[in-house]
C-alpha cells in the first residue's frame, strides 16, 4: 500500500506518551529545545544545563522505542523535560513533527544528545535574531569531535535529470543553505507547522530533510547559517545514505516536478513517462506515485512561489 503524501501538518497519527515535566513551562513567546536520542545518554545532564543557561524553560526528550529508561529516576532529575515515548519505531521528522506540536514556543533549538552547544554566550543574540528574521530555520556551524568544522553549506544541483546536493564551506554569517545537516538548527514552529512540517512517507533520514528545505525555499521562505550558533559533536557523525531510493521517488514528484505559472503550480502528464523512464519503475506502480504526487501538488498549487528550475538555477545569485 502505498500512503499518500500529507497535506496538512502531522496527519499520520501515532500512538506515544509523553512522561514527566514537572516545571515544564512552554510559553508563546519563549523558546524551547527538542533533544533527540541515538541511544546512550552521553552528556545528557550538560545539554539539559546549557539549554537552561539560553533560556529554554521546557525540552522535549525524544526516546528510541524499546530503549532502557529509568523514567522515575530521570523525571525526578530532569522536571523540566518532557520525556516522548513513541509506541513504535519512526522516522527523525516524524519525531521533530511530534515535538513542536506539543510545545507553544515562537522558536524552538532541536539537536541531539551527542551535540552540545559552543559559545553559550552569543546565543542570546543568536535567539534574537532568528526571532526578529522570522525565517523558517536558523542553521547552526557543526563541529566534530576532533574540532574540525564541516562543510554545512548545502548546494542544490541538477545533472543528467537527476538532484543532488553539493557542500561547501561557511565563508560568511547568513548564508543559505537547503537544508539543515542532521537536522540541527533553530525552527520557527508556527512556520515549520504552516508549512506541513517533515513529510512521514520519505523514510530515508536525507531525502526528508531535504525534501522539507527544498519545499521551503520553493513557498518562498528560507534557511540560513548563523555563524555564532555552534554545535559541536561529542560522538561519530551520522553518514547520509543519498542513493536514490523509493524516497527519492516522491521527493523527485514532490519538488522537481511541479511548473508554476501564474502563481499555480501544476503536473503536466508528460512527467509520468519521464518519471517511468527515469525512475526504472515499472508503469503501474510508476502511474500510482505519479497520481500521489499530482494531488499533493494541486492541493498545494497556490503555495508555490518560484519553479523548482529556477530555484536551482539562480541559487547562487539569491
Amino acid at each position: 500500500v502505498m500512503n499518500t503524501i500529507p497535506t496538512t501538518f502531522n496527519e499520520h497519527t501515532i500512538p506515544y506518551t509523553l512522561a514527566g515535566g514537572r516545571t515544564f513551562d512552554s510559553k508563546a513567546g519563549g523558546i524551547d529545545a527538542v533533544i533527540m536520542s541515538r541511544g546512550g545518554w552521553y552528556n545528557f545532564s550538560s545539554i539539559v544545563k546549557s539549554l537552561l543557561s539560553i533560556g529554554c524553560s521546557s525540552i522535549i526528550s525524544i526516546e528510541i522505542p524499546n530503549k532502557l529508561l529509568d523514567l522515575e529516576h530521570m523525571t525526578n532529575d530532569y522536571p523540566m523535560v518532557k520525556f516522548l515515548l513513541p509506541s513504535q519505531v519512526i522516522t527523525v521528522g516524524e519525531g521533530i513533527n511530534i515535538a513542536l506540536s506539543e510545545l507553544k514556543g515562537e522558536l524552538a533549538i532541536v539537536l541531539w544528545n551527542g551535540q552540545i552547544i559552543m559559545e553559550e554566550k552569543s546565543m542570546h543574540n543568536t535567539i534574537e535574531s532568528a526571532r526578529n528574521t522570522k525565517r523558517m530555520c536558523t542553521a547552526p556551524v557543526l563541529i566534530t569531535k576532533s574540532n574540525e568544522v564541516l562543510n554545512t553549506q548545502m548546494l542544490p544541483v541538477l545533472k543528467d535529470g537527476h538532484f543532488y546536493t553539493e557542500t561547501a564551506p561557511i565563508i560568511k554569517n547568513n548564508t543559505r543553505t537547503v537544508y539543515m545537516f542532521d537536522f540541527s538548527g533553530i525552527y520557527n514552529r508556527q512556520k515549520f507547522i504552516n508549512f506541513g512540517g517533515f513529510d512521514y512517507t520519505i523514510v530515508n533520514p536525507y531525502w526528508q530533510n531535504l525534501d522539507f528545505g527544498f519545499r521551503t525555499f520553493l513557498w518562498g521562505d528560507e534557511i540560513n547559517i548563523n555563524t555564532s550558533l555552534k554545535l559541536k559533536y561529542t560522538s561519530a557523525l551520522p553518514v547520509e545514505e543519498t542513493t536514490f531510493d523509493d524516497s527519492y521517488t516522491r521527493f523527485y514528484l514532490k519538488n522537481l516536478k511541479p511548473t508554476v505559472k501564474n502563481g499555480k503550480a501544476y503536473m503536466s502528464s508528460d512527467v509520468f513517462f519521464s518519471y517511468i523512464k527515469g525512475m526504472g519503475l515499472n508503469p503501474f506502480n510508476a502511474y500510482k506515485y505519479f497520481k500521489i504526487g499530482r494531488d499533493w501538488v494541486k492541493a498545494n498549487e497556490e503555495r508555490f512561489i518560484i519553479s523548482p528550475y529556477e530555484l536551482i538555477a539562480n541559487w547562487s545569485a539569491m
